[in-house]
């Protein structure tokens, strides 16, 4: 019965994930991995996205008292670090349906906003000749 239930628990979030996907509408997350041995941590950004071609741009607004390093990226964009805002830029976006981001990120000790918390970041890119943006979760 359980195995049952399983199986349908999977079929649930399978489907709901599909659904997603047909709508088309890019989903941009935002995870963060402790770096054993320091303070530092890894973020990823997973943007899973169908049928995007053409000018696209990721952005983080890194918090003050935060230092990045090591930016990573797939797809041959180009990497800006610079007034607070790391941006990941693509000319043409690549064709496929999940693209990962990372960095390393620091935190001073006294930094008021915890590492964990949200911090405002954004996809865009051009759909019908618009820009459209999806936040970044």
């Amino acid at each position: 019965m359980i195995s049952v239930f399983r199986f349908f628990a999977l079929f649930l979030i399978l489907a709901a994930s599909n659904i997603q996907a047909q709508s088309g509408k890019p989903v941009a997350t935002r995870t963060f991995t402790p770096i054993p041995g320091s303070d530092d941590y890894l973020v990823t950004i997973k943007i899973t996205v169908e049928g995007i071609e053409g000018f696209a741009k990721e952005e983080e607004l890194i918090p003050d008292g935060a230092q990045v390093t090591d930016p990573n990226a797939g797809g041959g964009c180009t990497i800006l670090n610079n007034e607070g805002k790391l941006k990941y830029v693509w000319v043409s976006f690549p064709k496929c349906a999940e693209i990962a981001l990372t960095y390393r990120i620091s935190f001073t000790r006294n930094l008021a906003t915890p590492p964990n918390k949200k911090y405002p970041g954004s996809f865009r890119y051009v759909l019908d000749n618009k820009v459209a943006v999806v936040a970044v979760e």
